[in-house]
């Protein structure tokens, strides 16, 4: 799923998981890496041990778990925000009466 939203902005698949770690961190560093996402915590783990040497690179997500860095955490904000703008919507014309 992840590939297909990357492809959409310009982003292209890079890693596998049986890449050095130094392999990795070249191809982060080489590509100016901004979001990495990653498939294992083991791969997770492989990547904390570069990750402050990288330059660009501002954020890892796990696809896979439950953690904050997890694309599981990132449907929770997502989800979070659309109940919000849901709760905002039934008082939309109490608020445009209040601001006009």
């Amino acid at each position: 799923m992840c590939a297909f939203g990357d492809y959409d902005l310009g982003a292209r698949a890079i890693m596998y998981e049986k890449e050095l770690p130094r392999i990795k961190q070249f191809i982060v560093n080489d590509g100016n890496v901004r979001l990495l996402f990653i498939a294992t915590p083991d791969i997770r783990r492989q990547v904390d041990s570069f990750v402050d040497a990288t330059a660009e690179l501002g954020n890892v997500l796990l696809i896979d778990g439950q953690d904050e860095n997890t694309m599981a955490a990132l449907d929770n904000v997502a989800l979070m925000k659309l109940k919000r703008l849901s709760v905002l919507s039934q008082y939309q014309d109490q608020l445009q009466a209040l601001c006009s």
